[in-house]
């Protein structure tokens, strides 16, 4: 029975991605248990100890593993994300429609952590899935959101390119992203890239390329507050990110504000593109953090404690971050930020 039955565009998501309750029994359709050439990352510190990472149990299409085949940026920025489940009509139409956007632009994505629907989406969008991911419960909350930490440590680990970036998984990109991208870093080869995003109006699925454009431009405005949702970064300061971050736990505020703060500590020219980089996000409600009954409203995030955990984290270091810090470089163009 289809994950999603409550409306039409649900069963489609549904029907296309062939998506499936519960984890799935076996790894996927291709797995690989040679060790991936991943530098410093075969071995990190990761949960006290030093493990040697290796493709084990990682399925997906197998060129990606070392970069793919794809053209442009694609070669040369490996994204990190972690999916959530797609039990939820509103997770499914975000999660899905970016996915589709990120193959559109070419990009190669790698997602850690496997929850119910994952696998076909990936399978279907050519999206390297690592099954493993630490989870809140190591930090003492009974959630079952990953810790960012292992979400980089294991990314990295499959990845063979000379950029790293993390995005929120229900983060569409527009298009020419993966162009403009790729025109920062000819320009600028130690950046350190973030931008804000643009919030849509309605939540709805946009899978194919109709759909995609015609959603891009309907109303939007740009997000509220100081967050970013991606950062894009040369693999080698994340050897120097991680000896400072914190055990962050992702998908909650704050650890977006802190690789702010990272971006402007090492690097030489951390830049701000928002809009050069334009990246678009459906709203949702926040059912998701298992936390509230009945009022889901963003306004009632800050009483989660896997919130106040990750903020008394972020206020507890002197890594601090700020959207409207005047060290960034701003470059602007492509979509323009609509206040």
């Amino acid at each position: 029975m289809p994950l999603f039955a409550a409306t039409q565009s649900h069963r489609i998501c549904a029907r296309r991605t062939r998506l499936r309750h519960g984890r799935p029994a076996s790894p996927g359709p291709v797995a690989s248990s040679r060790t991936i050439p991943g530098g410093r990352f075969q071995a990190l510190l990761f949960h006290n100890a030093i493990i040697p990472v290796t493709t084990t149990g990682i399925f997906g299409p197998p060129d990606a593993i070392l970069g793919g085949n794809q053209t442009g940026v694609g070669n040369a920025v490996a994204f990190i994300t972690s999916m959530k489940p797609f039990d939820a009509p509103d997770d499914c139409n975000g999660q899905c429609s970016a996915a589709f956007s990120w193959r559109r632009e070419n990009m190669h994505v790698i997602s850690v952590g496997l929850e119910a629907g994952v696998e076909g989406v990936c399978s279907q969008y050519g999206i390297i899935v690592i099954p493993a991911v630490e989870r809140a419960d190591r930090v003492g909350l009974p959630y079952p959101h990953p810790l960012l930490r292992s979400i980089l440590i294991l990314g990295a680990s499959a990845a063979a390119t000379p950029y790293v970036g993390i995005i929120n998984s229900d983060i569409i990109v527009a298009p020419r992203f993966s162009a403009n991208l790729g025109e920062i870093l000819s320009a600028n080869p130690d950046a350190f890239i973030t931008g804000r995003r643009l919030d849509l109006q309605r939540n709805t699925l946009a899978i194919d390329d109709d759909a995609y454009l015609a959603t891009l431009a309907e109303p939007s405005l740009l997000q509220e507050g100081g967050g970013t949702d991606f950062f894009v970064f040369p693999l080698h300061f994340l050897t120097k990110v991680l000896a400072i971050m914190p055990e962050f736990i992702f998908g909650l505020p704050a650890w977006d504000n802190w690789m702010q703060g990272a971006a402007l500590e090492f690097s030489p020219r951390p830049i701000m593109a928002t809009g050069f980089l334009a990246t678009y996000h459906m709203p949702h409600d926040y059912k998701r953090i298992n936390y509230f009954q009945t009022d889901c409203a963003w306004a009632k995030l800050h009483k989660h404690p896997g919130v106040r955990y990750n903020r008394k984290l972020y206020f507890r270091g002197r890594i601090r971050g700020s959207v409207s810090d005047p060290r960034w470089h701003v470059i602007t163009g492509g979509t323009p930020p609509r206040d």
